[in-house]
């Protein structure tokens, strides 16, 4: 399956998006009025966060990778795919990356395939995200 955030590709995303969704006001109610209203405001993400999974060659290329993704805050909304989900195109929503923290890096011994032959070392990263509508 496809993970991506922006051009970075993962073995897994753990999490649940959260997309953007139209907002409500609170309930609305004026003197002299009978019910109750409510109006809309916009339509808004929410910070969600999401775990990142993935090999690196070796410690260094792991420390170098979360570098990299570090970098992403203080770029634009970058696209966001999920589990084969594209949401950028079917959603037409991004991401823009809050923060990211390392969860763990850590050495691993005698793995096979992954996406970063050979794989030498394990990097978890926890992403705070919050979902864009395209403009």
């Amino acid at each position: 399956m496809d993970n991506k955030i922006g051009t970075h590709t993962f073995i897994a995303l753990i999490g649940q998006v959260d997309a953007p969704k139209e907002r409500l006001s609170a309930p609305v109610q004026r003197p002299g009025v009978d019910g109750t209203g409510v109006r809309k405001e916009a339509t808004k993400g929410r910070m969600f966060q999401l775990t990142s999974r993935v090999d690196a060659t070796d410690l260094e290329d792991g420390w170098s990778r979360l570098s990299d993704y570090q970098e992403l805050i203080k770029e634009d909304p970058v696209a966001l795919i999920k589990d084969d989900h594209e949401f950028d195109g079917v959603d037409g929503w991004k991401v823009k990356v809050w923060d990211v923290r390392l969860r763990r890096l850590g050495p691993i011994i005698g793995a096979t395939g992954g996406l970063n032959d050979p794989s030498g070392a394990w990097l978890e990263c926890v992403w705070s995200l919050l979902a864009v509508t395209n403009p």
